[in-house]
């Protein structure tokens, strides 16, 4: 109340974020607001992620896989039609390679090989398709492209060099700088949280 915010419990979920595979949620009491229990969610839709109650990808890459899907058969009808490569790649970066990095800051650090194969098996499909005489390491120095996940890391880390600018509205939420003089190695920069396994709310 000190901000004058009214919690609307009708708007509001809960999730409780936890690493353990056979963990069960019996045991917690929902929250309650005004005498109305907050609804519990395992997954929800944030700006076009989907964030899990266990902190994996594999439901966003799904979404992603989906949202392409329904668009190759564009790239292939303009390989038939006789459209220059060049007009095709165009295409193929606006309406596939964009969608497959969208928010990818928030969540390529976190998805495992077989996800970050899987999004770079897109990409090779698409190109199979536009330089079919060509291996897919011909066809991305060919087309100019990088690799999908060498791509996303660029964003990334260009996305971290941002923020860590003091006039970035995020950069307050950046850990504690090491002041300490007596690392004689490069050492990451920030002092991180130490965390135990337990329920994070």
């Amino acid at each position: 109340m000190v901000h004058r915010m009214v919690v609307n419990s009708s708007k509001t979920k809960e999730m409780i974020i936890h690493s353990r595979k056979n963990f069960s949620l019996d045991g917690i009491a929902p929250i309650c607001i005004d005498s109305n229990s907050i609804e519990r969610f395992d997954c929800f839709k944030l700006l076009g992620v989907f964030v899990t109650s266990d902190l994996t990808w594999d439901v966003s890459v799904t979404h992603l896989f989906n949202k392409v899907a329904k668009r190759f058969c564009r790239i292939c009808y303009l390989v038939c039609v006789g459209v220059r490569e060049n007009d095709i790649l165009t295409i193929y970066c606006s309406i596939i390679q964009t969608p497959l990095e969208y928010a990818c800051p928030v969540w390529h650090p976190g998805i495992t090989k077989k996800l970050s194969k899987d999004i770079e098996r897109v990409q090779k499909q698409c190109l199979k398709m536009i330089y079919s005489s060509l291996l897919y390491s011909q066809a991305l120095m060919t087309s100019g492209l990088n690799q999908l996940d060498e791509w996303r890391e660029n964003i990334t880390m260009h996305t971290f060099r941002q923020i860590k600018d003091s006039a970035h509205p995020f950069h307050p939420l950046l850990p504690p700088v090491k002041n300490s003089q007596m690392y004689l190695r490069p050492t990451y920069q920030y002092r991180l949280p130490v965390c135990q396994k337990q329920i994070w709310w």
